[in-house]
């Protein structure tokens, strides 16, 4: 079980409100941050002697969560209890992926830990497992480009990146299957402030909301720093280069989990850029729909920014969407 810095209870109803409130301010900074329904936030409680969080629900974007709509209670002390019951805990001292039976031994528990009622919104988010292994009280899970650029670069040459390690309490994943493999991973790294996931985003472990800022000015200088002149300009709002970054055409990647998960959304509207001096086909993407345009985006953005970005492994991209918990959250969506 991960010990908890929470030494009070602050009220059920007032953890709610403050992490809707927080839910907000981080849903503005799409798709830097977050795009379409990706991404949780989380909140831990004491509710008596049993730890409880809010987080966000699965399906929901980060923007629309207020305090009634989008966050589901979950029981953490029962969801410790049942993982180590079933098996799902402690995590195995390697990166092993989990089996088919373990994830859906997962997606069991986090349906029997999650609250009924009490304004609950659905299903809690499928990384719910990271959060309840970071000690912190507030967990942010970003689908932050300025992150897979990160393992990027520690992926080349750790050294690069061991000023981002010393200053944050840092650790770098590589890419792995999101749901119980990562929950595994991130049970390592309990104390971590900043746990940068490759070809996924980032998750902080924060003691207070405003400590995201100190993520917003290191991200900055990353970036500044490395010649990732497109991030660093978007990063400074300068909506000049969104337009430019977000109207060319590139060749199909899949930066994130996400965009595997929707790819049977994306296809039908994948439109072909005609070029002859292109190596491989370049497309753009053309709908209104605002979670695949802020997807699409996205990928836009990072190749923009870093064209040898490596795309996720095949095995995940193959596997990704039949997850229990995604089929979940591509019926919410859908609904």
């Amino acid at each position: 079980m991960t010990s908890s810095p929470i030494v009070k209870n602050l009220g059920r109803e007032t953890c709610r409100e403050e992490l809707a409130a927080f839910c907000a301010q981080i849903g503005l900074k799409t798709p830097l941050w977050v795009q379409g329904a990706g991404g949780n936030i989380s909140r831990k409680f004491l509710d008596g002697e049993a730890l409880r969080l809010w987080i966000k629900a699965s399906g929901y974007r980060v923007g629309g969560v207020t305090k009634d709509v989008g966050l589901v209670e979950v029981d953490l002390t029962n969801f410790y209890a049942a993982a180590h019951t079933t098996g799902l805990l402690p995590a195995p001292n390697n990166l092993e992926p989990a089996t088919v039976i373990k994830e859906e031994s997962y997606h069991s528990v986090l349906g029997r830990s999650t609250i009924a009622g009490a304004n609950g919104q659905g299903r809690p988010s499928m990384e719910t497992g990271l959060h309840a292994m970071l000690a912190a009280p507030w967990v942010v899970h970003l689908h932050a480009l300025s992150a897979l650029l990160m393992a990027h670069v520690y992926q080349q040459c750790p050294e690069d990146l061991a000023w981002v390690c010393k200053r944050h309490r840092t650790v770098v994943l590589p890419a792995l299957m999101p749901g119980l493999s990562l929950t595994w991973a991130t049970a390592r790294h309990a104390q971590a402030s900043h746990v940068i996931l490759a070809n996924h985003g980032v998750v902080l472990a924060l003691q207070h909301p405003d400590e995201l800022a100190s993520w917003q000015q290191l991200e900055y200088e990353f970036c500044d720093r490395h010649g990732f002149d497109v991030l660093t300009q978007l990063l400074s709002g300068d909506s000049a280069s969104f337009s430019r970054a977000t109207q060319q055409p590139i060749p199909l990647r899949f930066y994130f989990p996400d965009t595997a998960v929707f790819f049977a959304k994306i296809q039908p509207f994948l439109r072909q850029w005609r070029s002859s001096a292109a190596p491989e086909p370049l497309y753009v993407l053309e709908t209104d729909d605002q979670d695949l345009q802020e997807i699409w985006a996205a990928q836009q953005i990072l190749y923009a920014a870093c064209p040898e970005l490596p795309s996720l492994p095949d095995a995940i991209v193959n596997s990704v969407a039949s997850l229990p918990t995604e089929q979940l959250r591509l019926a919410k969506i859908a609904s």
